[in-house]
């Protein structure tokens, strides 16, 4: 959903053409520049040709000079803060993606990326706070009101996560994310009734989805199944090793069955 997937799919030329046009412009609050539009050319090529490759050290190397001479360009904004993600300068990308916001022509290219951004450094309020902004900029997208609501689901506001969840659902009925979305707060709203189809269906469409393993364990674990409960969890693991909610719930249903060693064991193993 950023500049840059347009930059490099189909329409790069054009694009490029605009980026090169912007930073020459001299637009006010952009700064003097000694770069001519070859050198700009030149440096934007190679940015863009070491994030297809995957070097995006190079690819911020490269952007220094632009952004110290076109600090305002969005194109530039927009492969910076996607090129700090990739690095895991998480702080960075937000930060570029909040100047990103008021210079670019279409705003919402920075969703759901600063969200992202923010969800990775745990800064929970502020992922909030920014999907908020990404859905009030075009509230017709499904992919943006998931994201919502899953930082709502996240914050703890299960009504609202519950409300968002199913107008995703309305729009897109076989929208697997919210689906599970939806059927986590069921289960912690101990609604089992009307969990149980979603978590069946989930299972059946991806049962080596680890996500969907995980809301089959919650479901279990609810049910006072613990051992089920156990098996989905240990085949998610197997799948995604990495998976901390995986090792959470294991270990609260190894604890509910008063099994202190294996609880212990598996909050050892957690990443």
């Amino acid at each position: 959903m950023s500049v840059l997937r347009t930059a490099v799919t189909g329409t790069g030329q054009l694009i490029l053409a605009v980026g090169l046009i912007w930073g020459a412009a001299r637009l006010p609050g952009i700064k003097d520049s000694s770069l001519s539009p070859t050198l700009a050319h030149e440096l934007w090529t190679a940015a863009v040709s070491a994030q297809r490759a995957g070097q995006f050290g190079e690819t911020l190397r490269h952007l220094d000079p632009l952004l110290e001479a076109f600090p305002e360009n969005p194109l530039y904004l927009s492969l910076l803060a996607e090129s700090f993600m990739a690095t895991g300068q998480f702080a960075s990308s937000a930060a570029a993606w909040e100047r990103f916001i008021p210079v670019a022509p279409f705003s919402i290219d920075a969703c759901p990326g600063l969200g992202r951004a923010y969800e990775a450094l745990e800064k929970n309020t502020e992922a909030l706070d920014a999907h908020r902004r990404c859905l009030a900029m075009d509230s017709s997208k499904s992919d943006l009101m998931l994201y919502l609501a899953l930082s709502v689901e996240r914050n703890g506001t299960r009504g609202e996560a519950e409300r968002l969840f199913r107008s995703v659902l309305a729009r897109s009925p076989g929208y697997g994310d919210a689906q599970l979305g939806l059927a986590r707060v069921l289960i912690r709203n101990g609604d089992l009734r009307q969990a149980e189809p979603l978590v069946i269906r989930a299972l059946a469409d991806s049962p080596e989805n680890p996500d969907a393993l995980l809301v089959a364990a919650m479901m279990a674990e609810k049910k006072n199944d613990p051992d089920t409960g156990i098996r989905h969890l240990t085949k998610a693991i197997r799948i995604n090793p990495r998976y901390k909610d995986l090792y959470t719930v294991m270990a609260r249903i190894y604890a509910s069955k008063g099994d202190t060693a294996a609880t212990a064991r598996t909050l050892k193993a957690m990443p």
